[in-house]
């Protein structure tokens, strides 16, 4: 049966392949495309095999592995099998060898998506600072991150080359004018030997957007309040519980939607060499593939820097609000073998004075 396994990128439209993959399971297996439940249970994506792999646990997932091994020998002719998480994008060398030994003989093809540098690093930053990992502004963010985004991804290409051989890794650019039909979704069912007509379906919404400018500088700087005021142990369980409650208040109030401009004429420059410099490496590594250089990002230069002090006032005061009571009201946690509620109940208040 031949295999296809989407590694990522991440931000490069993941989160949207993978809500089709799973509501169309049923149609697509129909059309002779198997989408496993194994190693994503009811989830979107395969994140716990990947998860396996890169901390070198993939033996406790042997059952999940059988599982796939046999659909693999007990398909037909016509049928097809794809596995998709970005965490595949972060296996190393070793753990790329060790999964091409578990999913077992038949063709397989690895399917990578890049984007635009500059557009990469805005996504990952509001995805990083919407999640409590970055507290940085944009600047700071830009200068430690950029380059290195783009390093990576031809590092990606180059371990499941090394491991798969150039011939079975298909890497695009997210432009429309590089994939099928102009559209993500199209593109990864073309690999599948199907199509949204042939499904009579239609593209799975966007998932997983990044929030607007506002919430996001906002989340930011509560975010790093958070990491000031509370043990290292406890950030990761205050800063999820704040971006939840974050995000449900701005759909409240309605602040999530506009959109921020970040990049300074000078870093739209330097991200354009880097996603030229990014193709062209792709390129030397698969000779048989001609990726195109990407037209060039399509945000617009920045006329301030953003951050939580442009944010309107009334607009901050409101959310604020929000997330106070919003955090008052959730069952307290257990923090250290003691209940943290009193905690979070001066910090509710102090966000609420803010």
């Amino acid at each position: 049966m031949p295999l296809v396994i989407h590694i990522g990128s991440h931000k490069a439209g993941s989160s949207s392949i993978q809500a089709f993959l799973r509501e169309q399971a049923e149609t697509l297996r129909r059309h002779g495309v198997l989408y496993p439940r194994a190693g994503r249970g009811d989830g979107m994506a395969h994140h716990q095999l990947a998860s396996g792999l890169r901390q070198g646990k993939a033996a406790q997932d042997q059952g999940k592995w059988k599982q796939i091994q046999d659909l693999r020998a007990r398909a037909t002719s016509d049928q097809r099998l794809i596995l998709s998480s970005e965490g595949f994008e972060t296996l190393s060398t070793a753990a790329v060898a060790q999964l091409q030994q578990l999913v077992g003989s038949g063709p397989t093809t690895i399917l990578f998506y890049v984007r635009d540098v500059g557009e990469a690093v805005v996504a990952a930053y509001s995805q990083r600072s919407k999640s409590g990992s970055n507290t940085d502004d944009f600047d700071r963010f830009f200068e430690h991150s950029a380059r290195i985004l783009a390093v990576r991804r031809v590092e990606v290409v180059r371990r499941w080359v090394s491991v798969f051989g150039a011939d079975n890794v298909r890497v695009r650019t997210i432009e429309p004018s590089c994939l099928v039909a102009g559209d993500l979704t199209e593109d990864v069912l073309s690999v599948l030997g199907c199509s949204l007509a042939t499904l009579g379906a239609t593209p799975a919404p966007r998932q997983n957007v990044s929030p607007g400018w506002k919430l996001n500088e906002t989340l930011r700087w509560l975010h790093g309040y958070i990491r000031k005021t509370t043990p290292e142990a406890e950030h990761r369980t205050h800063c999820s519980r704040l971006k939840r409650v974050a995000l449900e208040a701005s759909a409240v109030l309605g602040l999530g939607a506009e959109r921020g401009a970040y990049l300074t004429a000078e870093q739209h420059r330097a991200c354009a060499g880097l996603t030229r410099s990014m193709i062209e490496d792709i390129n030397a590594i698969m000779p048989g593939t001609r990726l195109a250089v990407p037209a060039g990002t399509r945000l617009v230069e920045r006329q301030f820097l953003p951050s939580v002090e442009h944010v309107p006032p009334a607009e901050l005061a409101a959310l604020m609000g929000h997330v106070a009571v919003a955090l008052l009201a959730t069952p307290p946690i257990q923090a250290q073998g003691h209940v943290a509620q009193p905690r979070r109940a001066r910090q509710a208040n102090a966000l609420a004075t803010a």
